[in-house]
């Protein structure tokens, strides 16, 4: 890769986008398999599905280098927070502005 943030040759980015899409397809049905009791259950499928992208982009953490390589180590330490798919939206025009990050719950009714 140009940026050096990533050492692949493109034939092994051919294996890992495919091995990536395989992973992510099929997840979530592997977990079923395993756990089918927890269907249902809004947390534990939300605890999956971070595993799940923990386990598709673990996939790429030997090619990686750098600044990138920091940011997969700090990821699967937990030193970086968990997000909802929410955080990474763009803000919309109508929405109120965001509560302070320091705001108390109380302070953002």
């Amino acid at each position: 890769m140009a940026d050096e943030e990533m050492v692949a040759t493109p034939e092994e980015i051919d294996v890992i986008a495919t091995n990536m899409g395989l992973l992510a397809t099929y997840w979530l049905s592997y977990q079923y398999v395993m756990n089918p009791r927890k269907y249902n259950d809004q947390e534990a499928i939300r605890s999956e599905i971070h595993q799940a992208s923990l386990n598709i982009i673990s996939i790429i953490a030997l090619y990686l280098r750098g600044h990138s390589r920091q940011m997969f180590d700090d990821l699967v330490s937990s030193k970086l927070p968990k997000h909802q798919f929410a955080d990474f939206l763009p803000q919309r025009e109508d929405a109120p502005p965001a509560a302070s990050k320091n705001a108390t719950p109380k302070d953002s009714w």
